[in-house]
């Protein structure tokens, strides 16, 4: 028995010396990546004028294509592959496929013009997504569907997308009679927010819990 205890206890101490000594390195990247996230924002390149004063560059809005897979019904996918195909000209086998894998997320195309998302949104296809809007839309019924009551929403108060994002979610629950007003933090003013998930940020999301 003691023989036993003995193996017993050197496999075990074994492991936690694995564990915490030759995984270290590796375990601790791992925890660090769950609260902090570098995101790369590109910058608005300004307004170029000719010496008349003619505008010669601009900024313009471009829209990406998403979806859901797990959120399209098998009788739908076609229909959802047509219409993809017909609007943004992509494959419609490989749209297919995508919508057969059941994944959560998938870009169909990426940076097209606004006149393509105006022809694509009054399709109303079921998981599909080409705007802040209709993706934080998708975001509240995946939570709705999911048993999730009581949601908060941390945003910026200054940004479009913001307010596009905000609505889709506001659209969203108030046929179920529920609301962010009791429930929503806006900008907390942690530094590290705007790039990153960081400590600070998850201190502001427990006061939304505790709130009322």
């Amino acid at each position: 028995m003691l023989v036993v205890a003995a193996v017993l206890a050197g496999m075990v101490w074994s492991r936690l010396a694995y564990w915490q000594v030759v995984q270290h390195g590796r375990l601790a990247m791992q925890a660090q990546a769950q609260y902090r996230e570098f995101v790369q924002l590109p910058a608005l390149r300004g307004a170029i004028f000719d010496r008349n004063l003619k505008q010669l560059v601009v900024n313009t809005t471009v829209y990406s294509a998403f979806v859901s897979p797990d959120q399209v019904a098998a009788g739908d996918r076609d229909r959802v592959a047509t219409g993809l195909s017909s609007v943004l000209g992509v494959d419609k086998a490989k749209v297919m496929t995508t919508l057969a894998s059941n994944t959560k997320f998938a870009y169909i195309q990426r940076r097209f013009a606004k006149t393509k998302a105006d022809q694509l949104r009054p399709l109303k296809l079921p998981g599909v997504g080409s705007d802040s809007y209709r993706g934080s839309l998708m975001l509240a019924q995946h939570l709705l569907a999911q048993g999730h009551r009581r949601l908060a929403y941390l945003g910026f108060s200054k940004s479009r997308w913001d307010r596009e994002r905000k609505r889709g979610i506001t659209e969203c629950l108030e046929p179920h009679g529920l609301s962010l007003a009791n429930a929503e933090l806006r900008f907390c003013g942690c530094r590290g927010f705007v790039l990153h998930r960081c400590r600070g940020c998850a201190r502001c999301s427990r006061r939304v819990w505790a709130g009322p």
